[in-house]
C-alpha cells in the first residue's frame, strides 16, 4: 500500500508542476481561504465575549494561532501531507498568499455583518462563499483534469486536522459547482483524499515511534 501510495504522490506532484502560474496562484488563494474561513474572530485582539465599550470594532482580525503559521511554513517548504508544493510551485510561494490578500477580502466582508451575527456559521459561510466566487470569477479551464487535481489537493488541505468543517465542505462544493464537476467525481476524490491523509498520518506515526 505504501509503495503504491508513494507512486501516486509522485505522479500528482508531476501534474502540479504542469499547472500554469495562474492556476497555481488560484489554488494557493483558495487554500488560504479554506484555512481562514472557520477560524475565530477577534476585535482589537479580543474575543466577542471580552469586548468592552472601549474596544475598536473596526480592528477585526482572524485568530490563526501557531498551527496555522506552521501549516503555511509546511506549504512553503514542501513538508506537507499533500504533495511537494515547494517543488511544484517554485517562486509563487514567496508572494502567492500575499498577492491575493485573501485575508483582507474576508475581513472586509466580515465587517459588514452585524456583530451579533458574526458567530453564526451560516453567515460565515455566506461571507466565505462570496470571497470564493470573487476568486473564481471568470476562471475557466480547457482540461477537466486541472480543476479535479486542484480540488483533490484542496480537499487534503481541508482535511489536515483530520476532519473537515461544514464551511470548508461547502466551499469545496462551491468549487465543484463552478467548474461543473459531477457529484460522483467530488465523492470519489473526497474518499481518496481521506485515504491519502490517513496513509500520510500512519507514515508520520511510524517515523516518530
Amino acid at each position: 500500500m505504501s509503495v503504491t501510495f508513494n507512486l501516486i504522490q509522485k505522479k500528482l506532484n508531476m501534474l502540479l508542476k504542469l499547472l500554469s502560474s495562474q492556476d497555481k496562484s488560484d489554488f494557493l488563494a483558495i487554500a488560504e481561504l479554506l484555512s481562514l474561513c472557520d477560524k475565530p474572530l477577534l476585535w482589537d485582539g479580543k474575543k466577542i465575549e471580552d469586548i468592552t465599550p472601549q474596544t475598536n470594532l473596526e480592528n477585526v482580525s482572524i485568530q490563526k494561532g501557531e498551527k496555522k503559521a506552521i501549516q503555511i511554513q509546511k506549504l512553503k517548504s514542501g513538508k506537507d501531507g499533500f504533495g511537494d508544493f515547494a517543488a511544484a510551485f517554485g517562486d509563487i510561494f514567496v508572494d502567492g498568499f500575499a498577492s491575493y490578500r485573501v485575508e483582507s477580502k474576508l475581513i472586509e466582508k466580515i465587517k459588514t455583518i452585524p456583530l451579533q451575527k458574526t458567530q453564526d456559521p451560516a453567515v460565515r459561510l455566506e461571507v466565505s462563499v462570496k470571497v470564493l466566487r470573487e476568486l473564481l470569477a471568470g476562471k475557466k479551464t480547457e482540461l477537466p483534469s486541472i480543476p479535479k487535481l486542484m480540488l483533490f489537493e484542496l480537499m487534503q488541505a481541508a482535511l489536515t486536522d483530520g476532519n473537515m468543517s461544514n464551511i470548508k465542505f461547502q466551499l469545496l462544493n462551491e468549487f465543484k459547482l463552478h467548474y461543473k464537476l459531477e457529484d460522483y467525481v467530488f465523492d470519489e476524490l473526497l474518499e481518496r483524499a481521506e485515504v491519502t491523509i490517513r496513509e500520510t498520518n500512519k507514515t508520520i506515526t511510524i517515523i516518530f515511534e
